[in-house]
């Protein structure tokens, strides 16, 4: 069964007794028919009634499907798949680096960049960054006149 708000079924009896949207919104007291018209596509999109024809000649048709007057329309929350884990992360905080290349990290992680490290290692950026994070090893930040680009 559809359910139609009070206003909306106002707008549904009206054109089904063949009276003029403008008719019907001036009886629901909408001067320039907004919301009546808003109302009206609102059931279109329902399927209450169909609409032929141009604009401001526009033929609408009611169904005789049942339906039945609310105070609000509930509107249906989406059905959410269970969350699935998230492999990237899982492959991440299962890496970790072998003894000679973690000593390698340690003795050149200032000196290096990241994208270098990451080659010399064979490894991506992304497990570098995690097991830099990991050791706390900070790489030096630039200062002064060398951040500044000139142009």
């Amino acid at each position: 069964m559809i359910q139609l708000l009070a206003a909306e079924a106002i707008v549904f009896e009206g054109l089904k007794a063949g009276k003029k949207v403008s008719q019907i919104a001036k009886e629901l007291d909408d001067p320039k028919s907004v919301r009546t018209y808003a109302r009206i596509n609102k059931m279109m999109e329902l399927g209450v009634i169909t609409r032929e024809g141009y604009p401001k000649k526009y033929v609408y048709h009611c169904s005789d499907k049942p339906y039945e007057v609310v105070e609000s329309r509930e509107a249906k929350a989406p059905t959410l798949s269970p969350a699935e884990p998230d492999t990237v992360l899982c492959g991440l905080i299962e890496f970790s680096l072998s003894e000679d290349k973690l000593q390698f990290l340690k003795k050149n992680y200032q000196i290096m960049s990241r994208t270098q490290l990451a080659k010399k290692l064979c490894v991506n950026k992304l497990e570098l960054t995690y097991v830099m994070h990991k050791l706390g090893l900070k790489q030096k930040e630039v200062k002064g006149e060398a951040a500044v680009v000139n142009r």
